[in-house]
């Protein structure tokens, strides 16, 4: 007799659902509770490409979001402020790739001069080079990105602070400013042509290669800025002259035979092989206009600042260059101990050019030492020994013989103007310093490129 299946009363187990593992249901809520095995599958293939079509759209959101933060915020991010004024990324790296093709401009143009140099002399271009510090900083500036962005940061701050004052004494510049300052930049003399053909007598002798001229800033620049800081000709050692960075322009080579019309043709040509290099090295077009903006800007303040210069103090002078201050120190005891001034200066000064004269400068315009040198000049007394005065080529003992105002020729003047224009930048950029209304993002490498 069959035995009877035992009953609790308790409703019977559903073995289909005991058999479905616990997830399966979470999985057929998602695909819809499907009712047949083919329902399942086609539910399963769009959740597959639901998820892979949410994948790619959280993908292509973030490189969305990456673009729009590189191309849209970056680029107004603070690079740096002068007195509550931005220069911003998009302004910095605007900067920088005209910055980079002068520099790449300028670099060839010296190349150039000093292979003439060398056929002209006989000597090797290579020793030529190697001696040219302003060519080895243009080199370093190309080889590195750090160094030429240090040097325009610098540069952006000056424009700023000139910027500032322009505004502050309410000057203006037109078009014609503009258009002065770029036929200076290339050593048009518009007034010199205009006087080509006329009576000899009455016909002032071009000058059509620039002035040498030296940046404001510590770091090397390609610009022909009007701002340089003269050297001492104090300094004749190789090591210390060629402290002073010459910025090479591109200039029109005079001819006797040179017609009015020719000589503008050749600055016109001269402007248009400048824009073509310039857009050739990738650089914006605009970036030239703005430059000759600058120009004309610093022209207007270096004027307001400095005005026309007539006249100067002239110093007949004598110094020791050493290099430590200890050794300066020495030699100011030795001095006043009544050893003499010139012995020392052959024996000991590294400035071997005026120490092989026994540190005898001869008659010097004072604006056109650097500035600690000319400022002991200024305020020393004829006879005293002076110092030990430190400048960026060691440290000077001076002793002033005599001084006199001169009237100055036109080349000397803008010399005399343009350093006392770039004396009183630095002092500009040294109060804003000490009032700490300068702040340099750190971080500004990263913002490069």
């Amino acid at each position: 007799m069959a035995r009877r299946r035992q009953t609790t009363g308790m409703p019977k187990k559903d073995r289909k659902k005991d058999e479905t593992p616990e997830n399966s249901s979470l999985l057929d809520n998602l695909l819809g509770n499907p009712s047949s095995r083919g329902d399942r599958e086609d539910a399963i293939n769009q959740l597959i490409q639901r998820t892979v079509a949410v994948i790619v759209g959280v993908i292509v959101i973030g490189i969305l979001g990456i673009l729009i933060y590189d191309q849209l915020i970056v680029p107004q991010l603070t690079v740096a402020t002068v007195n509550g004024e931005r220069v911003t990324v998009q302004e910095f790296r605007q900067r920088l790739d005209f910055e980079r093709a002068l520099t790449i401009q300028n670099y060839n143009i010296r190349i150039s001069q000093l292979q003439q140099q060398a056929q002209a002399f006989g000597v090797d271009v290579n020793q030529l080079a190697q001696n040219d510090q302003q060519l080895t900083r243009w080199q370093q500036e190309l080889s590195a990105d750090d160094i030429l962005g240090n040097r325009v940061l610098d540069d952006m701050v000056e424009d700023l602070l000139i910027q500032q004052a322009f505004e502050e004494r309410g000057l203006s510049i037109d078009d014609a400013q503009i258009e002065l300052a770029r036929q200076e930049f290339f050593g048009f003399n518009a007034t010199e042509v205009a006087l080509i053909g006329t009576d000899p007598t009455a016909t002032i002798t071009p000058t059509i290669s620039p002035t040498p001229l030296v940046s404001p800033t510590p770091s090397p620049t390609p610009l022909p800025t009007n701002t340089p800081t003269t050297v001492p000709e104090a300094t004749v050692d190789p090591e210390a002259t060629e402290e002073p960075e010459v910025t090479e322009a591109p200039t029109i080579p005079p001819t006797a035979t040179t017609s009015q019309t020719q000589a503008f043709e050749n600055f016109e040509e001269s402007v248009d092989l400048f824009t073509e290099s310039i857009v050739e090295a990738e650089a914006p077009r605009s970036g030239i206009d703005a430059f000759w903006e600058r120009e004309a800007i610093r022209d207007a303040v270096q004027f307001a600042i400095v005005g026309d210069v007539e006249t100067t103090l002239y110093a007949n002078a004598r110094h020791i260059l050493v290099e430590t201050e200890e050794e300066a120190n020495e030699i100011l005891a030795a001095l006043n101990a009544g050893e003499s001034f010139a012995l020392l200066a052959q024996s000991r000064s590294t400035d071997t050019g005026s120490g092989s004269r026994g540190g005898e400068l001869g008659w010097q315009a004072i604006d056109l030492y650097v500035a600690p040198f000319a400022q002991a000049i200024r305020e020393g007394t004829i006879g005293d020994l002076l110092g030990p005065v430190e400048s960026q080529f060691g440290f000077h003992i001076i002793q002033v013989i005599d001084t006199e105002e001169r009237e100055v020729d036109e080349q000397t003047a803008e010399q005399i103007i343009q350093s006392r224009f770039a004396n009183w930048v630095e002092d500009q950029v040294e109060a804003a310093e000490e009032a700490d209304a300068i702040n340099i993002n750190d971080n500004w490498p990263a913002f490069i490129g």
